[in-house]
């Protein structure tokens, strides 16, 4: 038969202080605020366009003509004062992964090739929602390949989201 012996592990003086989950929060979000502000890149979101009124947009005057041109500032969508329709994008600060990285790597999803990781502020959600592609280091990205995810310590604060690359016309 066997005598156990005790151990000299104490753990009742680790927990003797309540846990305090908002300095965790806090050492958290810090960590990737500064993760995002150190080593993210800007990421452009393109969204659906939107159209003012062609005769009111200053964009339009071209000194070399003296005057308006209707080429400047979008497309007109009529005569006279019709309206333009102008793109419309937002810029974000982004930590950018390329596939491909296989889930084995340790990463949430699986990256193939041609795909994108992004991961923002969960502000974003709206228009990564909304976009209808967006632009990373020049390379257009049109199709969300899974849906969000957002993530955060105690209160989601960040979103992750994956994008397949534009195919080429």
């Amino acid at each position: 038969m066997a005598t156990q012996k005790p151990s000299n592990e104490d753990l009742s003086q680790q927990f003797s202080a309540p846990f305090n989950t908002a300095d965790m929060e806090t050492l958290y979000e810090s960590a990737m605020d500064s993760m995002l502000a150190l080593m993210g890149r800007t990421v452009t979101v393109w969204l659906e366009p939107g159209q003012t009124l062609g005769t009111s947009n200053p964009d339009q005057h071209n000194p070399w003509l003296g005057g308006t041109d209707r080429r400047l500032g979008g497309t007109d969508q009529g005569g006279g004062g019709g309206s333009v329709v102008e793109p419309i994008f937002v810029n974000y600060t982004a930590h950018v992964v390329h596939g491909p990285s296989p889930i084995a790597d340790g990463r949430p999803f699986e990256l193939a090739e041609g795909d994108v990781q992004l991961t923002t502020v969960m502000g974003s959600l709206q228009d990564m929602n909304d976009a209808i592609e967006i632009e990373v280091d020049g390379v257009k990205y049109d199709s969300k390949k899974t849906d969000n995810r957002q993530i955060g310590f105690q209160t989601p604060k960040y979103l992750i989201t994956i994008w397949s690359r534009k195919a080429q016309a």
